[in-house]
């Protein structure tokens, strides 16, 4: 999974998830207010369990037709089941940390982008979960990395305490779907 999003602690939040062999999708939230954008490849992922169980043949093709390049302001049931989890920034966290515990150990001291960090890792069996910290001013994470079960993950930390700036798209971008048949 590729993330690159602005989190905040007040459940903002704005940028792209790409979940691997799912396509990408751009999110805008801010309270509970959402909004998303899909490329093709999401909507056909996401949708084909709609189409064959709900929709008669191609109207699947017809809806994500209608998706192309536009937002779509996001439903409760929608909110709940698309990652946005991960403008919460103490799920976040609880994600980025899952597997850190007991067992830790200290790694090699190293750079990140020119940034001096702590390295700790955890090893169980072929997983091993590593978190880089910075050295230098307050301990923030910098970087996670899991590897070993099959779905490797690594994702950079950056810009502590900036607030997230939520641009929602205009009228005109977005699609309203009780129009779409």
């Amino acid at each position: 999974m590729d993330l690159n999003l602005a989190v905040d602690n007040k459940g903002s939040c704005s940028g792209k998830i790409s979940p691997n062999g799912v396509g990408t999708v751009d999110i805008a939230k801010k309270g509970a207010l959402a909004y998303i954008k899909g490329d093709e490849q999401f909507w056909r992922t996401s949708l084909s369990t709609y189409e064959s169980s709900k929709a008669p043949p191609g109207k699947a093709d017809d809806l994500i037709a209608s998706l192309q390049g536009q937002w779509i302001k996001a439903t409760k049931e929608m909110r709940e089941g698309m990652g946005f989890d991960l403008c919460d920034l103490d799920k976040l966290s609880g994600i980025v940390s899952l597997g850190m515990g007991s067992g830790l150990a200290r790694g090699v001291d190293a750079t990140e982008n020119g940034q001096p960090i702590a390295v700790v890792y955890q090893r169980k069996g072929v997983r091993v979960t590593t978190m880089h910290v910075a050295k230098t001013g307050k301990p923030f994470p910098v970087r996670f990395l899991d590897a070993g079960d099959g779905m490797p993950t690594d994702v950079y930390l950056s810009d502590f305490n900036q607030p997230v700036d939520v641009a929602f798209p205009t009228a005109d971008q977005v699609l309203d779907l009780s129009k779409v048949r």
